[in-house]
């Protein structure tokens, strides 16, 4: 209990508070749902808090929000105002979400809600530098999910590797045991290796060569009655295991099993399928193309043109030199023709640009310290932002309830008409519309005083910047696109023969805006400062910096 994080000043002693607990499955692992609650229940108690309603969900991966009915009941629960506990404790911010966009998203709407979301083991700072800690903390999740991912897989692709096929084989075909070895531990495991089912091995045949003589689905379904329903044909033909290929992630095996059907009768099935895909397609008016692998493009939503504001996209062209040449184009040039530059902007150059910048001058600790800094000093203007427009608003009010009572006299006194009506349901929509701005500017108001800048050692910053370096020089794209995504407000980039200039407008993510939202709204287009529809004004502007940087486009002969 020592270890686990303070009580936030933000939860007061003997507030009421809910849990949300969740584990992958087994009460063996080290963090399972009945440890979290053992430690959540003792907090409680160390700090005088009442523990009412947790929520948990066992045996539930952390990737997503979807099957986690628990976690669904509390974002729902928490719509009613009445319902709100002051806080939600969590063992830590994996147990609540290991995507990076859930964790941000559903943390922001439990906050705009006015519920302070705790870890007990993650150690968060008080102030507008602990959600670039949090932030931090939740691409470190992510990453490591993903991690775990890579790592299951390489076990099963060893698995695989010694002929055993982990879940339910195809039609046709049945398991075998087979005794497999662990390659880390010599252990040896019963696993199951997939061989052709003698019983359907006469169905698997006549299927095959009734489809390649392009019979329909329904004359292949009454002949050899293979599944319950035709849909299961769609996975059937595509299978190689029918001519002894195992075929299982990015492992393939030949000669795996004994072959059912020949490989010359498998291709002349996969042209007949190619062509009926073909035939419908074009009868839907929608072409059949190949899903697109994810785009290895970094800057891809952040990159735009210097000349036009128009957003950037990747293209990839094929040498004949077998040279892959990738760059980044404008969208506008490519839409309207000579609307705009059709120069090419090469990928390596500018993401290394982009990158060399953080690694070499943005992500500097005195230039971080200078960006709390500034942070520090936005914050302690915001106060009197806030008051003078809650000043403004007030005087809104006032009036707003002057000519209601004007209006509500004159229908009294003469009698109602069309006019003073829409007079009066105009008002009325007003008076919402600046009770809610208020409501809105005095919880900012709230907020603000309850926060204050840290101040950070240099060894704190350093071990908070150590991660963002690790994944700077990973090189690799998904880390990569969750780290800039946070960072970075938008680039704007142009080509002048041989030459790249661009500037880089960042800031520190998770410094959230006075309505209370603790995520960081999209840029309006030419201005960092987003448009309200409330009549308290614009929200106030985050700091964003600038970095220019100038690059050499050219690169390397292949």
């Amino acid at each position: 209990m020592d270890s686990l994080t303070p009580l936030p000043s933000a939860i007061p002693t003997g507030s009421t508070v809910d849990a949300y607990l969740r584990d992958s499955g087994g009460d063996g692992q080290d963090r399972s749902v009945s440890r979290q609650l053992e430690a959540i229940t003792e907090y409680c108690a160390r700090h005088n808090l009442t523990l009412r309603h947790i929520y948990k969900d066992a045996a539930k991966s952390g990737g997503s929000t979807a099957g986690r009915d628990d976690f669904d009941r509390l974002i729902s629960n928490t719509r009613n105002e009445a319902e709100r506990p002051a806080a939600l404790l969590l063992w830590n911010y994996a147990r609540f979400a290991r995507d990076l966009d859930d964790s941000t998203y559903y943390k922001s709407l439990l906050r705009k809600r006015g519920i302070v979301v705790h870890s007990l083991t993650d150690h968060i700072p008080e102030g507008p530098y602990g959600r670039f800690v949090e932030f931090l903390i939740d691409i470190s999740n992510e990453e490591k999910r993903r991690q775990t991912s890579i790592d299951s897989k390489d076990g099963i692709r060893s698995i695989v590797a010694q002929g055993a096929v982990p879940g339910v084989p195809p039609r046709g075909i049945k398991r075998e045991p087979l005794i497999t070895i662990n390659p880390r531990t010599g252990l040896e495991r019963k696993n199951h290796r997939w061989v052709p089912d003698p019983e359907y091995i006469p169905r698997v045949r006549t299927a095959f060569e009734m489809r390649a003589a392009e019979k329909s689905l329904d004359e292949i379904q009454k002949a050899t009655q293979l599944f319950s329903t035709i849909n299961s044909y769609a996975t059937f033909w595509k299978n190689p295991i029918y001519y002894g290929t195992l075929v299982y992630g990015d492992v393939t095996i030949e000669n795996y099993c004994q072959p059912i059907i020949e490989k010359s009768l498998w291709d002349k099935v996969q042209l007949i399928q190619q062509g009926f895909a073909q035939s419908k397609n074009l009868r839907e008016g929608s072409p059949n193309h190949p899903r697109r692998a994810n785009s290895d493009f970094i800057l891809s939503g952040l990159a735009r043109c210097a000349k036009c504001g128009s957003p950037l996209f990747g293209r990839t062209s094929h040498q004949k030199t077998g040279y892959k040449y990738q760059s980044y184009l404008c969208t506008l040039a490519y839409r309207k023709r000579g609307a705009c530059s059709k120069g090419r902007i090469p990928k390596p150059a500018l993401e290394t640009a982009v990158i060399n910048a953080f690694t070499n001058y943005i992500l500097r600790p005195e230039n971080v310290t200078e960006m709390l800094r500034l942070m520090a000093e936005e914050q302690a203007g915001l106060a009197e932002q806030i008051a003078e427009q809650r000043r403004a608003l007030l005087t809104k009010i006032a009036s707003n309830k002057k000519q209601l009572n004007n209006v509500v006299d004159a229908i009294a006194e003469s009698g109602s008409s069309p006019a003073l009506k829409t007079r009066l349901s105009n008002l009325e929509l007003e008076k919402l519309d600046l009770d809610l701005a208020l409501t809105e500017l005095e919880s900012a108001a709230a907020l603000e005083s309850s926060s204050q800048a840290p101040t950070l050692s240099t060894a704190q910053l350093d071990n908070a910047l150590k991660d963002i370096v690790s994944i700077l020089k990973s090189k690799e794209p998904h880390a990569l696109k969750l780290f800039l995504r946070g960072f970075i407000d938008h680039i704007d980039v142009e080509r002048n023969e041989n030459t790249l200039r661009g500037t880089i407008y960042y800031t520190l993510p998770g410094d959230g805006t006075i309505s209370g939202n603790n995520t960081i709204p999209p840029s309006s287009g030419d201005d960092d400062v987003p448009t309200s529809s409330h009549p308290s004004g614009p929200p106030l502007r985050r700091h964003i910096m600038q970095y220019h940087f100038v690059a050499s486009t050219k690169r390397p002969r292949p």
